[in-house]
């Protein structure tokens, strides 16, 4: 917790430190996937759908969006700037992820008082934090530091077309598979 309010109050602080742990920042992405997940569950109208399966699908698929983001920061750092390590690259994305959790976490709240229209939108906001904003922030600094002969423009497009490619072929995954039974039922609180 200690970790969540200074990365609150700082989230760059940790950039160019190493002073920030690697575990610290691996338990926020998983409490920020987890949180995510259980308040897209409270927002769902489905009762014939198992809370855990629901979690775990939606859980799945997030941590997949993480690992799509980790894969395109790093080729891109590999072929426009310095190389980073799978472990500095996590600790780095992990450290911004402060501010999405206190997002879930309110929409998870919210879902209690019925304000689900409040509710759907602070998920969404903290969705686009996490899976956009950071990781686009973290190799922007990262091109901006570390530059190679090739100009960073070039290493962010490379970035979003990666990012871009793999959100795609993550929902073409989850729509041909038998997920998409149990999300296709799926209704959500929107009066």
């Amino acid at each position: 917790m200690r970790f969540l309010s200074k990365q609150f109050k700082a989230p760059s602080g940790h950039f160019h430190t190493t002073a920030a742990k690697l575990q610290n920042s691996v338990l926020s992405i998983i409490l920020f996937i987890i949180l995510t997940a259980i308040a897209l569950y409270r927002l769902s109208l489905e009762p014939g759908v198992p809370a855990l399966q629901l979690v775990s699908y939606f859980s799945i698929f997030f941590l997949l969006l993480f690992v799509i983001n980790i894969i395109a920061n790093i080729s891109t750092a590999r072929l426009f700037s310095e190389p980073e390590t799978l472990s500095e690259l996590t600790r780095k994305l992990g450290g911004f992820y402060a501010i999405p959790i206190a997002l879930s976490f309110a929409s998870f709240l919210l879902t209690f008082t019925q304000s689900y229209p409040l509710a759907s939108i602070l998920l969404s906001i903290s969705l686009i934090i996490a899976f956009i904003l950071i990781p686009l922030f973290t190799i922007t600094l990262i091109l901006i530091h570390h530059q190679k002969s090739i100009d960073g423009f070039h290493g962010i497009l490379f970035y979003l077309s990666m990012t871009v490619v793999g959100g795609i072929l993550l929902i073409v995954f989850f729509e041909d598979t038998p997920i998409r039974i149990v999300l296709r039922f799926l209704t959500f609180h929107y009066s």
